[in-house]
């Protein structure tokens, strides 16, 4: 991949904004560091990096130490890592999302790149994502169509099984009704669609969506430096629900900016994950 300019519905990115929650992630690190070094894919463009890390127990710290000695950005550890023990995995998770929300209100950025610490993607995702003209589309989040997969031990490719990862994902209808623990798409083989309004993902590339993350997200400007948006659990029949649906929703009601995914931008959810 040679370098490139990164262009958003006709007029360049200049100034872009990683956000990565990090906790004992020394080995999905060495995937992750190399696909940061942006630098080395784009120029003309400002990157900035801005890594969450609480309370690693390897060397995850270190790692993250090394990556920002010549880079622009910040790695925080808030210090309380034995009081977020004690709330939820979702709880902990909006409350560090949100100390991120807040340490970049000071800094310049068009769009900010909100990843999970398990998910794999591409060199080429960003210009895959801007293609897609999100300024153009008034897309204020656009998200890559995240898929639960797992490593083929033979062979460096993934295996999976086509299950989108939110299944907590609402589609747009009359109802905005919940589809949980199954998703919207045809094409699953883990689960069958329950939903009168199943997608098929080969049909279309842009999704527009009433809630999504999948775990890699394009988030313009005016949504991370609205005061009125933030993360926070949902609870639905007793359990909480991923703390983006509080986000997405809180986007809708103060603004008129779309959700939307991103189907032939695929990322892979590493379901070994799931004991976390």
């Amino acid at each position: 991949m040679g370098k490139n300019k990164i262009y958003d519905s006709g007029n360049q990115v200049k100034n872009l904004a990683f956000v990565v929650l990090c906790r004992n992630n020394e080995e999905y690190l060495k995937f992750l560091i190399p696909r940061l070094k942006m630098n080395e894919n784009y120029y003309d463009v400002n990157f900035y990096y801005l890594f969450i890390e609480n309370g690693s127990k390897d060397e995850t710290p270190h790692v993250l130490r090394e990556f920002m000695e010549d880079r622009n950005g910040l790695l925080v550890n808030p210090g309380n890592s034995t009081l977020l023990d004690k709330k939820s995995r979702i709880t902990r998770i909006s409350e560090l999302r949100n100390i991120s929300k807040s340490l970049l209100q000071e800094i310049k950025f068009d769009w900010v790149v909100l990843l999970d610490s398990d998910i794999y993607f591409d060199l080429d995702f960003l210009l895959k994502l801007f293609e897609l003209n999100p300024t153009k589309n008034y897309i204020g989040m656009l998200c890559s169509y995240g898929v639960a997969a797992k490593k083929d031990i033979t062979s460096s490719s993934w295996l999976t099984l086509n299950h989108y990862y939110d299944t907590a994902t609402f589609l747009l209808d009359e109802d905005y009704k919940s589809t949980w623990p199954h998703c919207n798409f045809l094409n699953c083989i883990e689960c069958s669609s329950q939903h009168k309004k199943a997608i098929d993902t080969n049909a279309n590339n842009l999704l527009n969506v009433y809630s999504a993350f999948g775990g890699l997200a394009l988030i313009n400007e005016a949504i991370i430096r609205n005061p009125l948006i933030s993360w926070k659990p949902i609870i639905i029949n007793e359990s909480p629900l991923n703390e983006h649906l509080n986000f997405c929703r809180s986007i809708h009601d103060v603004t008129d900016y779309k959700i939307a995914i991103a189907l032939k931008s695929k990322v892979y959810w590493d379901i070994s994950t799931l004991n976390l």
